[in-house]
């Protein structure tokens, strides 16, 4: 903070994991006593991209693992990212989770479309896949969200599969408070780093903010 105005460097949201990857980063194996596995997706448009992510939440909410991240650009592929294709990248990921961990308990995305959220469901029921449960993200605040992080983060109790969550990774890294607002903490949103990401991240997690702060150690 240099004269009312942040800094990139001073005004990373995440500065302790940034400093610290390592200490996050776990391997498949480690995985261990999961008791909910869920998936969430945000959808992007314009500058921002489609973003998956996978969370597991062990016994008693004591960690919280993310299992997988991936996030799809306008004009990665050579074929638009329709709806349909974006079922066929909904389904991929999904089947992808499964087959390590064998079973998704949710999949919560992002309220605001819900004509994409049906596609996800069709495309799920062709697939097999119609017993998982699709629906609404909750949206809760966003700083919300962010002191959440900052909290597991700090008590050691956040960790993520680096060779699966590379997305994540960066967004996590590259996220920083918006400079133009000195007057109150608000997360960067201009396209120049991956929100994407983090609103799915955060999605498959706030619904229990409450449990995981009531059981921190």
């Amino acid at each position: 903070y240099v004269r009312g105005l942040w800094v990139a460097a001073d005004g990373m949201i995440y500065q302790s994991f940034a400093n610290n990857r390592a200490v996050h980063q776990i391997i498949q194996t480690d995985v261990k006593d999961l008791m909910e596995i869920n998936v969430a997706v945000d959808f992007g448009g314009g500058k921002s991209g489609h973003a998956f992510v996978a969370t597991g939440m062990t016994r008693g909410y004591n960690r919280l693992i993310v299992l997988a991240s991936e996030r799809y650009m306008r004009g990665d592929q050579r074929e638009e990212i329709d709806p349909d294709k974006l079922g066929e990248l909904f389904v991929d990921f999904c089947r992808k989770i499964i087959a390590q961990y064998g079973v998704i308990h949710h999949a919560y995305c992002d309220s605001a479309e819900q004509t994409l959220i049906a596609g996800l469901r069709t495309a799920a029921r062709k697939s097999g896949l119609g017993w998982i449960v699709i629906g609404n993200a909750l949206k809760t605040t966003i700083n919300d969200r962010i002191r959440a992080t900052l909290r597991l983060i700090a008590q050691g109790r956040f960790f993520y599969i680096l060779e699966k969550c590379k997305t994540l990774d960066e967004a996590l890294s590259g996220a920083i408070w918006n400079p133009k607002n000195a007057t109150e903490d608000e997360r960067l949103d201009d396209g120049t780093s991956d929100i994407d990401t983090l609103d799915a991240f955060e999605y498959t997690f706030e619904r229990s903010i409450a449990q995981l702060i009531r059981y921190e150690r």
